[in-house]
């Protein structure tokens, strides 16, 4: 990790990757924006969680996707924030490990954002809510 003009840039995991993992990341994004609307005084969302499964279809983490974007877009208009405008990428033939990378970048920003990362109090938090 490094800085380049104000922004942290962080190297990208090299590894094999299954859909599963990018969807428990896309879970510990949703974590992070609940932390998020905490601290602004903003109603808790419910992350959508599941049992583990050997095989989870992609379609699904892009599921996960659409649902971080839209929570990123209410809590924009609840607090009335203008967002910067970026150029739309478009990806063709993603791999499992292309998406993860993606959501550890969101989610050291989300770590960022709010000061902290998740504590193991989190964690358990979350293992007990599932369970």
């Amino acid at each position: 990790m490094h800085d380049h003009k104000g922004i942290l840039k962080r190297a990208n995991i090299s590894t094999n990757m299954k859909p599963r993992n990018a969807w428990q990341k896309a879970y510990e994004i949703l974590v992070k924006i609940n932390i998020l609307r905490s601290a602004n005084n903003l109603a808790r969302i419910e992350p959508i969680g599941m049992e583990p499964v050997e095989e989870l279809n992609p379609a699904m983490v892009y599921g996960m996707t659409k649902r971080i974007l839209a929570e990123i877009d209410i809590f924009e208009a609840r607090k009335g924030l203008v967002p910067p405008t970026f150029k739309l990428k478009t990806f063709k033939y993603k791999t499992p490990l292309d998406v993860y990378n993606s959501f550890f970048h969101i989610s050291a920003s989300f770590d960022e954002l709010n000061g902290k990362g998740l504590t193991p109090s989190y964690v358990f938090a979350e293992t007990m809510r599932i369970y």
